[in-house]
């Protein structure tokens, strides 16, 4: 393995994409839209608010829990995850700095904080980093 290598081991059980998120919906909306590193663990904030019904999800639930999804959406994904970790890619050759995109990391149940040291979160930046090079040589390219 490389030395720049953290871990090379391919996810035995992999979330499929799916067609709820929106742009400001779901951790990777919020980090989107905040233009900052969003991190959640999704398995235990939903095990602690289930069971609710729509009345609950809409008026008690925090909005930091629900990040912009609906009730449905929720039920949706509520087992789909555990956590999630995103970091923006940020694109500052202009004027202003903007929001491109973002880099996610899918985490086991019960990772949030292994996933939120320095090392980790240096990488999820320098990812977001090299695909930013990498998109902006492409176009430049095309």
């Amino acid at each position: 393995m490389c030395p720049r290598c953290v871990h090379r081991v391919r996810a035995k059980r992999r979330p499929l994409p799916h067609g709820w998120l929106g742009l400001r919906q779901g951790v990777i909306g919020q980090c989107v839209e905040r233009g900052q590193l969003v991190a959640q663990d999704v398995r235990a904030d939903y095990e602690a608010v289930w069971p609710c019904d729509q009345q609950e999800w809409d008026v008690v639930v925090p909005p930091e829990v629900r990040n912009g999804l609906t009730f449905e959406e929720f039920l949706d994904g509520r087992e789909k995850y555990d956590v999630v970790v995103a970091t923006p890619v940020l694109d500052d050759s202009g004027p202003g700095t903007r929001v491109v995109g973002c880099v996610a990391l899918d985490g086991p149940a019960g990772s949030l904080t292994t996933l939120m040291v320095d090392e980790v979160l240096g990488l999820l930046d320098s990812a977001a980093q090299g695909l930013l090079q990498q998109t902006s040589r492409d176009a430049r390219t095309a």
